[in-house]
């Protein structure tokens, strides 16, 4: 029983991690290039839809994977290279945490009325600047998971 809860608290967090990968490569590929058309008449439609919805989302799903990343830490102690992967991979959501703290009051102030154009790219500008940190944070992460998912299998040892 304790392996099925390890396994179902390891894929929580291996659920998580992706699907914030795939948001922030998806930002950095599809929507970027796109946004910098965004004009004051039409961000509510483009950006602060999309952005509200994915703060809602990873509001819900974020303290999950607190507690499922640090289950991984604690049933890896001792365990090298699992630990380290584990612990690469915590320290990855606490810094995608602190980066959504920087990102949100540019959110908000994007939300509330940019003012002109000009101050909208600018806040954009911004905002793509601080998700590129986040991007390598992420990427990171996900790395690092895949990592502990590796080491925690030991796939190697079974062949």
């Amino acid at each position: 029983m304790r392996g099925v809860l390890l396994t179902v608290n390891a894929v929580y967090f291996a659920f998580g991690v992706s699907f914030y990968f795939g948001l922030l490569w998806a930002l950095r590929l599809f929507f970027y290039p796109s946004w910098t058309s965004l004009r004051v008449d039409n961000v509510a439609d483009h950006f602060v839809g999309p952005v509200w919805a994915a703060t809602a989302f990873f509001r819900k799903l974020v303290p999950g994977m607190l507690v499922t990343g640090l289950v991984m830490i604690v049933t890896s102690w001792g365990r090298g290279a699992q630990l380290w992967a584990a612990v690469l991979a915590y320290a990855g959501i606490w810094g995608t945490f602190g980066a959504w703290a920087v990102i949100n009051p540019i959110n908000k102030e994007i939300t509330t009325g940019a003012g002109t154009d000009e101050h909208l790219r600018e806040l954009l500008k911004r905002w793509m600047q601080l998700n590129n940190l986040r991007f390598v944070i992420v990427t990171v992460m996900w790395a690092a998971t895949i990592w502990y998912l590796l080491a925690a299998a030991d796939f190697a040892g079974d062949v």
